[in-house]
């Protein structure tokens, strides 16, 4: 998928959640909408820093050289050592691979809640927006970005466990059919987002 088909996947998906939190009966707060609605369109974009051709490797270097650079250590060592571990290690950080894996952020995301709460937030309660925030950011939106990229490509779901890959659609991202999705996506987003903030 290319940026704004994947940023209006998040907002689709994320919205729907929020849609579907609100309906059960509990109280999320625009302000808390709006700070998890926008961390899951920035969140959907972070995956791709392992691709300095993208958008997010090229913007988001803050986040892109350190992994791009214990990339390039992790190859120069496999060549250095003639290590096959080593190697294989280091081509599971090329593109589509580690960063893509729904896995890598589900142990993000709650390895954030765990410092948070062992550290700064040890006898209180973590802040509700920080909390909406972390999820934006480190859960729904890559998530969205993996399910996504299996849609027009295909994706190692379930890695490390299983290394199946799993491809959706027979299309290829930049093809018609994504400008297709994206403009399907785009109408479903706009009265998703005002019937969010309406309330």
């Amino acid at each position: 998928m290319t940026k704004p088909t994947h940023q209006a996947f998040a907002l689709m998906l994320t919205g729907a959640g929020i849609v579907a939190v609100r309906k059960s009966g509990h109280d999320i707060s625009n302000l808390n909408a709006l700070i998890t609605l926008a961390a899951a369109s920035y969140g959907s974009l972070l995956p791709d820093i392992d691709d300095p051709r993208s958008w997010a490797g090229h913007h988001l270097v803050l986040f892109a050289l350190p992994y791009w650079i214990f990339r390039a250590v992790a190859k120069f060592l496999g060549w250095l050592f003639r290590s096959k571990v080593i190697k294989e290690y280091s081509d599971e950080l090329g593109h589509r691979k580690i960063l893509h894996y729904p896995t890598t952020y589900l142990v993000s995301f709650a390895s954030a809640i765990i410092i948070l709460k062992s550290t700064a937030y040890r006898n209180d309660a973590v802040p509700f927006w920080l909390l909406c925030l972390i999820t934006g950011l480190m859960l729904l939106g890559p998530i969205s970005h993996a399910i996504g990229d299996a849609c027009f490509g295909s994706l190692k779901l379930l890695a490390p466990f299983c290394n199946k890959s799993f491809s959706f659609t027979p299309f290829s991202t930049g093809s018609i059919v994504e400008k297709l999705v994206l403009l399907v996506l785009v109408i479903v987003d706009i009265p998703l987002l005002m019937s969010i903030f309406r309330a």
